[in-house]
């Protein structure tokens, strides 16, 4: 991240819905960076939101819950953003080769899930439909140097989450913001998790 001085603003308002939880019980060592994959897809308009939350609930319990290298997983959806159509899919990752073979895993599970193929095929014929071909993909890497504010409460309840994209100037330091953050961000009683993330691959390397 950046010091406040260098903050340029896109600025994202999504709301969390809560298909999936952070798995605390699989989450890494205090202070040791992970990865996180973020894949913004479009909701085609024509399903019925009920049918389309039923079926990413549903891989999200045969598969994504049952995949030990995804330590956490949530799926936020349009709130305050420049296109009501937007979804996020999020997961994070110990180590960037955990992405590769997280996804051969997955691969297994919805075998075992599906075993049979016609109907595994109907399935994500099924989930696909509810999306358009638009779709991008980014990885970040969380920075620890400057703290985080983690999320401590157990909640399956829709969650306002608030995403601040910047770029760096090269100027600033990240003691800055740090000393920010200890005095005002994890004392502030209604930011309930602060979790600072840097680009790792994707469409911008700033």
């Amino acid at each position: 991240m950046k010091t406040r001085s260098t903050l340029l603003g896109l600025v994202l308002w999504m709301t969390l819905w809560c298909v999936a939880t952070y798995a605390q019980d699989k989450a890494p060592e205090k202070e040791k960076p992970v990865f996180i994959t973020m894949t913004t897809l479009h909701r085609s308009l024509d399903g019925k939101a009920k049918d389309w939350k039923a079926t990413e609930q549903e891989y999200f319990d045969k598969v994504t819950s049952k995949n030990d290298l995804i330590i956490g997983s949530e799926l936020l959806t349009h709130y305050y953003t420049d296109d009501n159509t937007e979804v996020v899919l999020v997961s994070v990752y110990k180590n960037w080769e955990d992405i590769e073979k997280a996804n051969a895993i997955s691969d297994e599970l919805a075998k075992k899930a599906w075993p049979d193929e016609k109907a595994r095929k109907a399935f994500f014929e099924k989930y696909d439909a509810f999306y358009t071909q638009k779709h991008s993909d980014e990885i970040y890497q969380s920075i620890t140097s400057i703290g985080e504010k983690a999320y401590k409460d157990v909640t399956k309840k829709p969650m306002i989450i608030y995403i601040r994209k910047s770029e760096m100037s090269g100027k600033g330091k990240g003691q800055n913001l740090k000393e920010f953050n200890d005095k005002i961000t994890f004392k502030d009683p209604y930011i309930k998790a602060y979790y600072p993330f840097r680009h790792s691959w994707g469409s911008s390397k700033h």
